[in-house]
């Protein structure tokens, strides 16, 4: 008799491992719960390795609360998205994993971000998942939290994703090239996978090996990197599923928001994915937009230019950092989105969040405001020329006052 309780349970607390760009581990890749130790410590692949973290005791606090009813903590972003009326990961991956085989010796699925090395700097992105944001944000946390430590002092506290990562750590590749025979999915992100020359040295060994065969692979690239090499492994999966991110159709505002884009490049390997999924019927391409207080006031347009290529387009909404999350603009901002995508089905979960009030607001929106104006100045920037409609709408809220004491009150 299946005594779990279907409100919380979820099948990626048994079957899943989430590797993340500072080098700790949760069960899913939204999970807020590193995995830890029997004393609480959190376990990183640089001093305790992929098998030892599999046996984490938390791992097994975790899906032991969700099989018995406890919404814990560490899941609130499904929470949320289920308090909102949107369909959660929790409740897609319980409907497309229904009996699955559940392995006590490795997880089924590995969502792996393999680096933070990266090639852009995005302004939705942290430095742990782009080294290009380094010198940028050293600046930032230089003017905005007082930060008084030299470049090398700032850049230290990355130090457990070059130890937990790097191609040095074979310990940590032994075991995912293991383990990849036995995984169904195999999902890749960044910093930029191609930019992750360890993780596809393995790759390359298993496809050699014809050991793919089993597993499915989906991979979240920048597209301005093409590399024949890694390409060409991506037949020998089951299926292989590549996801490009592109925040917008107008050349400006995707420069402004993904900092150091080749636009001309990225567009160029656009169509070479094109033409792979042209001769190999198991390899699908689609275009995913990352969603944010950045470019949510053109979603509508946004769909509208992607479209025009062929590819289903998905909508990545960002939840953290929080200043990002399109959920703490002005109510007056929100209510005009609302008006304007209410007709629009494909614009449906955007509309549910921005009818969602989550607490916060009151910080994260001049935080975002402060970061704007700092970063503007650092990249010689202007947010306010690069889209003017939308600042005149935001220019009556627009403040600036954010300390970082204040963080302390959210909760």
């Amino acid at each position: 008799m299946n005594t779990k309780n279907p409100d919380t349970y979820c099948v990626l607390s048994h079957v899943s491992l989430s590797v993340q760009n500072e080098g700790d581990v949760c069960v899913c890749n939204k999970s807020l719960q590193s995995l830890q130790n029997g004393k609480q410590n959190n376990l990183y692949l640089h001093n305790a390795g992929l098998e030892k973290i599999w046996k984490s005791p938390t791992r097994k606090l975790v899906y032991t609360a969700l099989d018995y009813g406890k919404k814990i903590s560490s899941c609130d972003a499904c929470w949320k998205d289920e308090e909102a009326g949107v369909v959660s990961s929790r409740m897609t991956f319980n409907r497309e994993l229904a009996g699955i085989d559940i392995s006590k010796d490795q997880p089924r699925i590995l969502i792996l971000k393999p680096t933070n090395t990266c090639n852009m700097g995005c302004r939705m992105c942290q430095p742990s998942t782009s080294t290009s944001l380094y010198s940028d944000f050293y600046k930032l946390e230089t003017q905005m939290n007082g930060f008084s430590g030299s470049f090398g002092e700032y850049t230290q506290q990355f130090e457990t994703i070059r130890a937990g990562l790097g191609k040095q750590n074979t310990q940590i590749w032994d075991t995912f090239e293991q383990w990849l025979p036995g995984l169904i999915f195999l999902d890749i992100y960044g910093g930029e996978p191609m930019l992750a020359p360890a993780m596809w040295d393995r790759i390359i060994s298993a496809a050699d090996q014809d050991k793919l065969s089993n597993t499915k692979v989906q991979f979240h690239t920048n597209g301005t990197i093409w590399n024949q090499k890694y390409i060409d492994t991506l037949h020998k999966f089951k299926s292989a599923n590549i996801g490009i991110s592109i925040d917008s159709g107008n050349h400006q505002h995707l420069e402004y928001i993904r900092h150091g884009v080749d636009v001309e490049k990225l567009f160029e390997n656009l169509k070479k994915y094109q033409q792979l999924t042209q001769e190999y019927k198991h390899i699908s391409l689609n275009i995913c937009c990352t969603v944010s207080i950045y470019n949510i006031w053109y979603l509508d347009e946004i769909l509208n230019e992607l479209s025009k290529f062929g590819l289903d387009v998905g909508l990545n909404f960002v939840y953290g950092p929080e200043q990002y999350d399109l959920r703490h603009l002005p109510q007056s901002i929100k209510n005009q989105l609302i008006r304007k995508f209410s007709q629009n089905s494909r614009l449906s979960k955007a509309t549910s969040l921005l009818k969602h009030t989550i607490p916060g607001c009151d910080i994260y929106w001049p935080k975002f405001c402060k970061e704007v104006e700092i970063l503007d100045q650092i990249r010689n920037q202007r947010f306010k020329e690069v889209f003017p409609d939308y600042y005149a709408a935001l220019e009556p809220f627009w403040q600036t006052d954010w300390v970082q004491s204040c963080e302390t009150n959210v909760n």
